[in-house]
């Protein structure tokens, strides 16, 4: 996914994934739980509590990958991943590993959601792209002062929906330079394309390869749609 969104000029910012269940009864079993975060050590370096909420996170700051687990649904989620190759290959062994500790045989619900930008030299220039290509209203905004543009809407495709928001932010990212460890910091302004597709057909915990390939295949479309769009 990552070239085909490299040729539309545009980058992966972040991706997840969040699959819901039946609530599983053994979440309340300290020692499940324990083998979760020992068996996924190798993708997670660090996990813990979260008390308020009642879930086990699990995170690998290094790589920016960050994983949640309820008695009742669980997420992945990667930052800046270098594919979407990587975050199918990562969140499907964690998400695996959680079906199998748990005992959790299907999902009620499955999601994978894209945040993709599209950069510009500033958020007023990214406005001004959303206002007279993707709306097509620069007559109704003209001379008007327009604060967080936020466009939204859903498409139904069969069994599956894809929530769509199109919005100009400006994105900040820390990078750590070794050996200092000192912190650099970029500032990025652009449209950021966050698309949600998901499907409320029941899903077998071990059969979710299909859907991963599905959802990209609608992002991809999209993207590109949005892209004509923009350059037209």
């Amino acid at each position: 996914m990552s070239e085909d969104i490299r040729r539309l000029d545009m980058t992966l910012e972040k991706v997840l994934i969040e699959v819901r269940y039946d609530k599983s009864l053994l979440f309340d079993e300290i020692r499940q739980l324990n083998e979760i975060a020992k068996q996924s050590k190798h993708i997670f370096t660090k996990f813990g509590r979260d008390e308020r909420n009642g879930a086990l996170r699990l995170l690998n700051p290094n790589k920016e990958y960050f994983g949640h687990v309820f008695s009742d649904r669980a997420s992945v989620d990667i930052d800046n991943p270098e594919s979407y190759e990587e975050f199918v290959e990562i969140s499907s062994q964690t998400i695996n590993e959680i079906s199998n500790k748990l005992e959790i045989d299907e999902f009620g619900r499955i999601g994978v959601r894209f945040f993709v930008g599209k950069q510009f030299p500033s958020t007023e220039a990214a406005w001004e792209c959303i206002k007279s290509k993707l709306l097509d209203m620069e007559d109704v905004f003209e001379g008007e002062t327009v604060e967080h543009p936020n466009i939204q809407f859903v498409f139904v495709r069969g069994d599956v929906r894809l929530n769509v928001s199109v919005r100009v932010e400006s994105v900040t990212s820390i990078t750590f330079e070794m050996p200092t460890g000192s912190q650099k910091g970029e500032s990025k302004d652009m449209i950021l394309f966050d698309i949600d597709v998901y499907s409320q057909r029941t899903v077998k915990s071990g059969e979710s390869a299909e859907f991963y390939q599905e959802a990209h295949g609608y992002a991809i479309d999209l993207l590109g749609r949005f892209d004509s769009k923009l350059r037209g």
